[in-house]
C-alpha cells in the first residue's frame, strides 16, 4: 500500500462523513418501552413507529410482560424428546450398513423396504458432521441415493490410516473445502457402481467395457446414459446381492484399472457408507407399549455390527405454566413408589427424611423439594386446571448463558470430568479412571478459576440485545457428569475410549420451527421483496416472469405479514423451550450386547430422555430462562419489529411496487429506462429486509458489515440492540414517509468508490450472477455521476484543478461513464494477456531446469512490471510500454527484438476503435462479440451499461418537455462517441490484442497475444546499426529499442521531449 492510497481513503471520508460520525456519537440514547411499541402496533400508527428509527434507542421490556422463572406458582414440565438429526457411518470396506437388519425376521421378509441408488445429486456437498469420519473428507464424498426413510446416502473414501487409528473427534480439523468428489473421480465411482450392478445381476445393466472413458460426461455417456438412467430402486434381497458384490469386487476392479482411474483419493483408502437426515423431528422417547414398538423399529433399521459411528441430535422440550390451583399428592402414594426420599439429589452424605414431618411449602410459599434414591425429583403436589391461557413462553436470557458453561469455586470439583467430555481443558491431565469416577485429586490440583470452558454463540431476538437463543460447540456443564455415567453404562470394559462423545448443543424456542415454510429458512429469510424488486431490471423474459411471480405472491401478503399469520395459528403450540444436544456414539467402544437396535433404544435413548429431567439440568436451564405470559409471545416479534416493518412496507409501496404497474405521478409517456426502481431504493429495501431477518433470527451474518455500519443500523444493533438510521434518509415532515434517499450520500467503498450493496445474494439466487453484475454496474455509474460534483469539490479543497473543466455538465457525465467502461476494457486486456502468457510460461517455470527457463523468468518479470503501469496500453510513452509488451509476448529475446506481432487489421484510429465498441454495445450475446473485446471478460456488460446510461444522461439533459423535444438516438450516440474518444486518448489506449488467423483460415473470436493492433501509424523499419562489439542479447535489445522509438516518433499522439532529435 502506498501513501497515496492512505490519502485517497482519507479524502473519501469527506466532511459530511465526519459530521455524520459526530452526529451518531452525540445522539441521545432513549429508552424505548415495549408497551409503547405494542400500542403503536395495535393502533396502526406506522408514522410514529417509523419516526422511532430516527433516534438511538434501546428496547426496555416492561415488567408486566415477563414472569420470573423461580416463582413458587411456576411449574415446569418435560414434554417429550425428539430425534432431530441422525448421521450413521458404516464400517469401512463395504456398504453393508445400508442393509436392514438381516438377523431380524420382520426386516428380512419386509417386502416394502427399498433403497434408491442414483447419482443425480452427485454435485452435492456433504453437510453432516465430518468429524465423525475422522478426517476432513475434502473431495472424498459422493451422494449416491436415498433410504426408504428419505435419509440421503453417501459413499466416502476414508484413508486406511484414519480408519484404523482415528483421532479424537474434537481433534479433527475441518476445512472449508467441499467434500464433493472431482467430476472425473465421481464418474469412476459411478462406473464401479454400474459394474457392481452387472456383477450382482441387477436389472439389465451391461457395460461392454468395464472401464468406460471417464474424461467427460459426454465420453462416459457413449458407454452408458447416466443422465436418463440415474435412479435404481432395490428391494432387500437385490440389495443384499449388491452389497456382497460391492465388497468382493472392490480390490480386483481397482487393481486392474487403467491409469485414468487411479486417483490419490483411492490410494490406501477404503469405501465407507454414510446416511444423513436433518429435521426429522420424530418423537422417540416413548413409554409403555409405544416404547416396545419404537424399540422394535430401531431393531429392524440396521444391523448394528455394521455401524462404526452414529451421530444423533436429541431435542428435549420443556414447558412452563402459571399454576392457579394445586392438588397435594398423598404421602402414602409417594412412599408406595419411593420407599426412601431425600432432601438432596446428591447421593453422597444424605439421609432419608420423614414426609409426615416435612412441611409441604417453605416460608416463601415454594414447595420443599424431595428426591428419589437415584436423584430424581419427586413432585409433592400437582398443578390442576392448566390451559394454554396459563402456559408461559420460554426463551433464554443471553446475559446469563455464560453460567451454563463456566465452572468456578466449589462446583469446579463436582463438574471436573475427562477431556473426552470437557472441552475446557485441551491440555487435560493424564488420568486413569477406567470406572469413569471423578478424579478429584487431579481436579483439585488444577488451579481454581473462572473459565469460559466451551465456545458459544448468542442470537438475540426481536432487537432485545439480551433475549434469544444460543448455540455451543459443547454441552452445558450440568450435563457432563450424567453423560459420563450414561457412557459408562454403555462402554465395553476393554475399550480404549468412551462410548459417547458430546459434540454440540443449542437452546431455542420452538416457534423457530413455526416460522418456516421450508425446512431451512424462515419466510423473512428468503429476501422475497429484494428479489421481486430486481425483476424490472431483468433483460430476459424469464427474469421478468420470475419477478412478476414474486410480486404476485407479495401482493397477497408481505413476508412479515405471512410469518405473523403462521405464528398466530395456534400460539400455545409454539412456546416451549427446545434443548438440543448432538452426541456421537462410537460402536467400537460400545458393549457387544448393546450392538442391537432394540437394546440400544432401551439402554441409550430412554435413559438419555430420563437424564434430561435431572434437577441439575432443569434448574440450570430455568435459571437462564425468560418467561412471557400468554398474549405476549410470539406477538412480541411483531411489536418490536413494527418500526422496521412500517418503513419496509412504506418503501416497498412507494418506491418499488408502482414499477410493476403504471408509474405514479407521471402524465406523459414514460421512457422504458425509467420503469425500473432506483438502485439505492432497492438497496435500502434490502437493508430493511435484512434487519427484519435479524430481528427474527438474531443471525448477524445476514447484516452486511460495512453497509450496515455506514447507515448506522448495524452500529445501533451492536451498541444498543435496536436499529438506528443515518441522516442520508430524508423524511417528510408531515407524513414521515421517506421523501428521498440521497444517492450522493449512499455509502461507497472508500478504495473502489463502488456503492455498497445488500441485495447481491437475493438477486443472484433469483436471477443469476450476470443479472446482478449488470445491475450493480449501472448503480456504480449512477453513484459516480451523483458524486461527481462532490469529487470536484474535494479536489478544489486540496488545491487541485477540477477534472474536465472544458466539458459541459452533460459532457462530464458522459466522460465519467466512458472512463468507467474503458478502465474495464484495460483490466480485461491485462487479465487476457496474463492468462495467455501464464499458460505458456508456468509449465516451464515449474520444470525449473529447461532451456527456456531464463526466457520464461524474463517474461514473468516483465508481466509483473507491465501490470503495475498506469497506462498499460500506451503507445506514446517513447516506446517503454511497447518494449515491455514485446518482452512479455515473445518467447525469446530474438523474437522480442522484432517487436509485437502485428494483426491483420491494418491501420486503426481511436475513432475506429470507439465505433467498434458502439457496435459491440448493441450485441445481445457474448457469442457475437469480436476482438479486441474479450467475450469472456467483464467489459461487455460494463460497456452496455455505460452506453445505455449515457443515452439516459443525454435524454434527461437535452429533453425539453415544454416544446415536446427529445434528442434522437443518433444525437445521443454521437455525444457518447465523443466522450469515449476523449477518454481513450486520455487513458492512452493505443496497443490492443486482436484477432489472429486460425489454421482453418478463419479469424479467432477471442483476442490473442499473437496479434496486436497499434492505433496510430505503423512503426518504420529500423536502420542498420553498427553493432560489432555488442553481444547477441544486446543487439536484440538495441533493435527492439529502435523499433519502439521509431513507432513513437511517427505516432502523432507521442509526448515529445528534447532529449534526442532524429535527423
Amino acid at each position: 500500500m502506498s501513501q497515496e492510497d492512505i490519502t485517497r481513503t482519507i479524502d473519501a471520508i469527506g466532511l459530511d462523513d465526519v459530521a455524520n460520525e459526530k452526529a451518531y456519537i452525540e445522539a441521545k440514547l432513549c429508552k424505548l418501552r415495549l408497551s409503547k411499541l405494542e400500542q403503536l402496533h395495535d393502533d396502526g400508527d406506522s408514522i410514529t413507529a417509523m419516526k422511532l428509527l430516527r433516534q438511538k434507542n434501546y428496547l426496555h421490556i416492561d415488567s408486566k410482560y415477563m414472569v420470573k422463572p423461580d416463582l413458587p406458582d411456576v411449574v415446569w414440565f418435560q414434554n417429550d424428546m425428539r430425534l432431530d438429526y441422525r448421521q450413521v457411518v458404516g464400517r469401512a470396506g463395504g456398504i453393508d450398513m445400508l442393509l436392514p437388519n438381516w438377523d431380524n425376521d420382520e426386516a428380512r421378509v419386509d417386502h416394502v423396504w427399498t433403497i434408491t441408488i442414483g447419482w443425480e445429486k452427485r454435485h452435492w456437498h456433504f453437510r453432516g458432521d465430518r468429524r465423525a469420519l475422522g478426517c476432513d473428507m475434502a473431495g472424498r464424498m459422493l451422494h449416491i441415493g436415498w433410504t426408504i426413510a428419505q435419509e440421503s446416502v453417501w459413499l466416502g473414501l476414508i484413508p486406511k490410516e484414519v480408519y484404523n487409528n482415528p483421532p479424537h473427534v474434537h481433534d479433527v480439523r475441518v476445512s472449508k473445502q467441499s467434500t464433493t468428489m472431482d467430476p472425473v473421480l465421481s464418474r469412476v465411482m459411478i462406473a464401479y457402481l454400474l459394474h457392481v450392478m452387472y456383477k450382482s445381476h441387477y436389472s439389465d445393466i451391461v457395460l461392454v467395457n468395464d472401464y468406460p472413458d471417464v474424461s467427460s460426461d459426454k465420453a462416459f455417456m457413449k458407454a452408458f446414459d447416466m443422465r436418463s438412467r440415474n435412479r435404481f430402486e432395490f428391494g432387500n434381497v437385490d440389495f443384499l446381492a449388491f452389497c456382497k458384490a460391492f465388497k468382493d469386487n472392490w480390490d480386483p476392479y481397482f487393481s486392474n484399472a487403467p491409469e485414468s482411474y487411479r486417483f490419490p483419493e483411492l490410494l490406501d483408502s477404503l469405501p465407507i457408507a454414510v446416511t444423513l437426515k436433518y429435521g426429522q423431528n420424530a418423537q422417540c422417547a416413548l413409554t409403555g407399549v409405544e416404547a416396545d414398538a419404537a424399540a422394535a423399529n430401531w431393531a429392524k433399521e440396521y444391523n448394528y455390527s455394521h455401524i462404526w459411528r452414529m451421530c444423533v441430535g436429541l431435542a428435549t422440550h420443556y414447558s412452563a405454566f402459571r399454576a392457579r390451583e394445586w392438588e397435594e399428592i398423598s404421602v402414602f402414594d409417594i412412599y408406595d413408589d419411593h420407599p426412601a426420599v431425600y432432601l438432596s439429589p446428591d447421593g453422597h452424605n444424605r439421609q432419608p427424611v420423614d414426609l409426615h414431618e416435612l412441611p409441604l411449602l417453605d416460608e416463601h410459599g415454594a414447595e420443599v423439594l424431595i428426591f428419589s434414591e437415584d436423584g430424581m425429583r419427586i413432585p409433592r403436589r400437582r398443578a390442576v386446571g392448566l390451559t394454554n391461557m396459563t402456559r408461559l413462553s420460554i426463551m433464554q436470557n443471553l446475559a446469563k448463558v455464560s453460567s451454563l458453561f463456566v465452572t468456578s469455586g466449589p462446583d469446579a470439583d463436582a463438574m471436573a470430568v475427562d477431556d473426552e467430555f470437557d472441552d475446557a481443558f485441551d491440555d487435560a491431565l493424564n488420568v486413569n479412571d477406567a470406572d469413569y469416577e471423578l478424579n478429584l485429586e487431579n481436579a483439585r490440583a488444577r488451579e481454581r478459576r473462572d473459565v469460559r470452558d466451551t465456545k458459544y454463540t448468542l442470537y438475540p431476538h426481536f432487537f432485545s440485545k439480551t433475549i434469544g437463543q444460543w448455540q455451543s460447540t459443547g454441552v452445558i456443564h450440568a450435563m457432563l457428569p450424567h453423560i459420563r455415567n450414561l457412557s459408562s453404562s454403555l462402554t465395553h470394559p476393554d475399550a480404549a475410549g468412551h462410548a459417547i462423545v458430546a459434540l454440540s448443543s443449542q437452546c431455542y424456542n420452538t416457534s423457530a420451527h413455526a416460522m418456516r415454510d421450508r425446512s431451512r429458512f424462515h419466510v423473512v429469510q428468503q429476501g422475497m421483496l429484494t428479489g421481486a424488486a430486481g425483476g424490472p431490471w431483468s433483460t430476459t423474459e424469464k427474469g421478468k416472469a420470475t419477478g412478476k411471480t414474486l410480486w404476485n405472491k407479495i401482493s397477497y401478503a408481505l413476508p412479515h405479514e405471512h410469518v405473523t399469520a403462521q405464528l398466530e395459528r395456534d400460539p400455545g403450540m409454539y412456546n416451549s423451550l427446545r434443548f438440543e444436544n448432538n452426541l456421537l456414539i462410537d460402536f467400537n467402544h460400545v458393549r457387544d450386547d448393546v450392538r442391537d437396535g432394540y437394546l440400544f433404544y432401551r439402554d441409550f435413548v430412554l435413559p438419555y430422555a430420563q437424564l434430561c429431567t435431572r434437577p441439575q439440568i432443569v434448574n440450570a436451564l430455568r435459571d437462564t430462562s425468560v418467561l412471557f405470559p400468554y398474549g405476549v409471545f410470539p406477538e412480541i416479534y411483531s411489536w418490536a419489529a413494527y418500526p422496521v416493518t412500517s418503513l419496509l412496507t412504506a418503501t416497498w409501496k412507494r418506491y418499488v411496487n408502482p414499477f410493476f404497474g403504471p408509474v405514479p405521478h407521471v402524465r406523459r409517456q414514460v421512457h422504458p429506462n425509467d420503469r425500473k426502481p432506483k438502485p439505492h431504493y432497492i438497496e435500502f429495501l434490502a437493508c430493511l429486509e435484512r434487519l427484519l431477518n435479524f430481528g427474527y433470527t438474531g443471525n448477524a451474518q445476514v447484516l452486511p458489515t460495512r453497509l450496515m455500519r455506514e447507515i448506522w443500523a448495524g452500529r445501533g444493533i451492536v451498541d444498543q440492540g435496536f436499529p438506528f438510521l443515518w441522516p442520508g434518509l430524508t423524511w417528510n415532515a408531515d407524513r414521515c414517509y421517506p421523501l428521498a434517499i440521497s444517492l450522493q450520500r449512499w455509502p461507497v467503498h472508500p478504495a473502489t468508490e463502488r456503492p455498497l450493496t445488500a441485495s447481491k445474494c437475493a438477486q443472484v439466487i433469483t436471477y443469476g450472477l450476470p443479472h446482478y453484475l449488470a445491475y450493480e454496474t449501472v448503480f456504480y455509474m449512477q453513484s459516480r455521476l451523483a458524486r461527481l460534483d462532490r469529487a470536484n469539490a474535494m479536489r478544489a479543497r486540496r488545491g487541485e484543478k477540477p477534472v474536465w473543466e472544458d466539458a459541459s455538465p452533460m459532457g462530464k457525465k458522459l466522460r465519467l461513464l466512458a472512463q468507467i467502461a474503458l478502465r474495464s476494457f484495460t483490466e480485461d486486456t491485462v487479465s487476457l494477456v496474463a492468462e495467455q502468457v501464464s499458460d505458456e510460461i508456468q509449465p516451464i517455470l515449474r520444470a525449473g531446469d529447461s532451456e527456456e527457463y531464463i526466457d520464461a523468468r524474463r517474461r514473468s518479470q516483465a508481466l509483473k512490471s507491465w501490470a503495475r503501469q498506469e497506462f498499460p496500453l500506451d503507445s506514446t510513452d517513447e516506446g517503454a510500454t511497447f518494449i515491455l509488451l514485446s518482452n512479455i509476448v515473445c518467447a525469446n529475446s530474438a523474437h522480442a527484438a522484432r517487436g509485437l506481432p502485428k494483426s491483420s487489421r491494418g491501420q486503426w484510429s481511436r475513432a475506429d476503435f470507439v465505433n467498434h465498441l458502439m457496435t459491440v454495445a448493441t450485441s445481445t450475446s457474448r457469442a457475437t462479440i469480436r476482438p479486441p473485446v474479450w467475450n469472456k471478460g467483464q467489459f461487455w456488460p460494463v460497456l452496455r451499461a455505460a452506453v445505455e446510461e449515457g443515452r439516459n444522461v443525454v435524454r434527461r439533459d437535452l429533453s425539453a418537455p415544454d416544446i415536446d423535444y427529445e434528442p434522437s438516438d443518433d444525437e445521443a450516440l454521437s455525444a457518447i462517441k465523443e466522450a469515449f474518444t476523449f477518454i481513450a486518448n486520455e487513458q492512452r489506449i493505443g496497443l490492443v490484442p486482436d484477432a489472429v488467423l486460425l489454421p482453418s483460415g478463419r479469424m479467432s473470436t477471442e483476442p490473442s497475444i499473437r496479434a496486436w493492433t497499434n492505433m496510430g501509424p505503423l512503426p518504420r523499419q529500423s536502420q542498420t546499426v553498427q553493432a560489432t562489439l555488442l553481444t547477441s542479447r544486446q543487439r536484440d535489445e538495441r533493435q527492439l529499442a529502435e523499433v519502439a522509438r521509431a513507432m513513437a516518433e511517427e505516432n502523432p499522439g507521442t509526448v515529445w521531449t528534447t532529449v534526442t532529435t532524429t535527423i
